[in-house]
């Protein structure tokens, strides 16, 4: 039996003048438990040591925005808002 499922995946880079500091990937699953795979890797050490207050941010910024993703398919996928939505179309 074939069973199929579909994720959300995310490619970040965190640049240093045009150099990839930290390469960072992400998965989301869409469907109700929206888990999160979250990974990331340091490409150069010496540009990501330099400039770590930058890596960190982007790093977060890049979290944040898979947050965001998974906060979607929670909504998208709560009886609250199923209900929501029946009411709405009434």
């Amino acid at each position: 039996m074939l069973n199929i499922k579909e994720s959300i995946n995310l490619i970040g880079e965190s640049k240093i003048k045009n150099e990839t500091a930290v390469y960072m990937t992400a998965t989301v699953t869409t469907d109700s438990s929206g888990t999160p795979t979250v990974v990331t890797n340091v490409l150069n050490e010496e540009l990501y040591k330099g400039n770590r207050k930058e890596c960190r941010a982007d790093i977060s910024s890049f979290t944040d925005n898979v947050y965001e993703i998974q906060d979607r398919i929670f909504g998208e996928n709560t009886e609250e808002t199923k209900e929501e939505a029946e009411v709405e179309a009434n």
